[in-house]
């Protein structure tokens, strides 16, 4: 009888793990407390600092999420950890109430998997040479909400790459970000992406816009403000897209957006990209 129930209801076993530098709880680091759990556990992590970390999910389900008391819980990647959130067999991992930082390297690497955020801080990751400063999502999903991504750095994607994901962000600041492609994000493939009641602003990129869509790509831009956006050497400051990219633009505004050739806001590269604009305002573009 107690094996049925199990296999009726295999979450009944899952463990709320509790971290804290100081001590007194079940881990230290965070690593420590990611290799310990099992698939459907949480994790609480006790506010401070929790450097040299590198959190590889194994394929387990886990939901990392900061403690109740409100203060701050800053994880930073270890100098050798490529990623610091490691995804790679399918895995749904949810993040909650964290900040999250790896200095010239990536935050997360997703492939097949779910990854949700909410209520988190990424900021000051990535570098010029690496394909995305922050989230990595390939044939996966990635979820932002309420969330800060501020300050990050890569070549294709200062805070996000996607390929043949979909990818949605609501809530969020995406601010102060930089790239060669798409500061805020570079889709490449089949992808859809959706911002809504976001702000954008500040992000800079050499080559392509500040959101960058080759390939096939689904785009709605919605209740969202995009504002002094740079592209220094191109068209399409705050978007540039190629292919047959469909976007949807509603209640938007677009403010001091600047691109060095064509297009401000946006430029399309082929015939075959559509685009419709509802009850939305550019102005100084």
């Amino acid at each position: 009888m107690i094996s049925l129930l199990l296999a009726i209801n295999p979450g009944a076993l899952a463990a709320t793990w509790t971290v804290d530098a100081s001590g007194g709880a079940d881990f230290t680091t965070v690593t420590d407390a990611v290799e310990g759990a099992a698939s459907g556990d949480t994790i609480s992590v006790a506010a401070g600092t929790y450097a040299d970390e590198c959190l590889d999910t194994a394929g387990k389900d886990l939901s990392l999420e900061g403690d109740d008391s409100g203060s701050p819980v800053l994880i930073e990647g270890a100098s050798d950890c490529n990623n610091l959130l490691l995804m790679q067999e399918g895995e749904t991992v949810s993040v909650s109430g964290l900040s999250l930082s790896n200095v010239d390297s990536r935050v997360a690497y997703v492939s097949g998997g779910a990854l949700s955020l909410d209520q988190v801080t990424v900021s000051g990751s990535g570098n010029w040479n690496g394909w995305a400063g922050t989230l990595y999502v390939t044939g996966g999903t990635l979820t932002v909400l309420d969330s800060t991504l501020t300050g990050n750095t890569g070549s294709y994607g200062g805070n996000i790459y996607a390929y043949a994901s979909a990818v949605s962000i609501t809530g969020t600041e995406i601010s102060d970000s930089s790239g060669w492609h798409g500061a805020v994000a570079y889709l490449e493939g089949q992808n859809t992406l959706t911002i809504e009641d976001s702000t954008a602003s500040s992000n800079w990129t050499y080559y392509s816009g500040n959101i960058r869509a080759t390939g096939s790509a689904t785009i709605t831009l919605d209740s969202s403000h995009f504002e002094s956006n740079t592209l220094y050497d191109g068209s399409g400051g705050v978007l540039s897209a190629d292919w047959s990219t469909a976007i949807t633009v509603v209640d938007s505004t677009f403010k001091s957006n600047q691109a060095t050739y064509s297009g401000g806001a946006f430029y399309f590269y082929a015939n075959y990209a559509t685009i419709d604009i509802s009850g939305s305002t550019f102005e100084g573009n």
